[in-house]
């Protein structure tokens, strides 16, 4: 979603039942002890395709930029969805962490471009190659008006732009599970 870091950083809806919780409220919840995320990838019929869970999850104070770690525990497939043969489950996260966080107004990546101008939407982005970054508040390619090979929905490891999902999705979804 193309917001402001202020936006970002507090954080906003985005439409009804979804929101980002916003960089501050995530860093509360996290040093309240939470530290156990999953993140879901959702059909429109309310069911998962996906579930990728990470433990030791932490995020860094603001003067790190949001930056975080976390360990990769494992993953679930609920359905027939296709997985990329280039990246796994793992580098779902991976390839953000230790990275700050970007937004399309504050470029902190480490690519000589705005990824998150590019990506149309603010994430924790290591760099602009196109498929490498999770880009999960990118557009679906059936309602991008241009699209790009950066601003649609990206999930390292799953084909988003397979028919089948493209029909079928409807959000993905960070959780904190414990």
């Amino acid at each position: 979603y193309n917001k402001t870091w202020a936006e970002y950083l507090h954080g906003f809806e985005i439409g009804e039942w979804h929101w980002w919780l916003g960089l501050e409220n995530i860093l509360a919840f996290n040093q309240m002890g939470h530290r156990t995320i999953v993140l879901c990838i959702v059909l429109d019929s309310g069911n998962f395709a996906w579930e990728f869970r990470h433990e030791n999850f932490t995020v860094n104070e603001a003067s790190s930029g949001f930056s975080f770690t976390s360990d990769f525990k494992s993953n679930i497939s609920y359905g027939p969805y296709p997985m990329s043969t280039l990246y796994t489950p793992e580098d779902i996260i991976r390839m953000s962490q230790g990275v700050p966080f970007s937004s399309p107004d504050i470029d902190r990546d480490n690519d000589i471009n705005s990824c998150a101008a590019l990506h149309g939407a603010g994430w924790w982005f290591n760099n602009c190659a196109a498929g490498q970054d999770l880009n999960p508040l990118g557009f679906l390619p059936s309602v991008m008006n241009e699209p790009t090979e950066y601003n649609r929905l990206l999930i390292p490891g799953v084909k988003t732009d397979d028919r089948e999902f493209v029909n079928n999705f409807e959000s993905f979804l960070l959780i904190f599970v414990d």
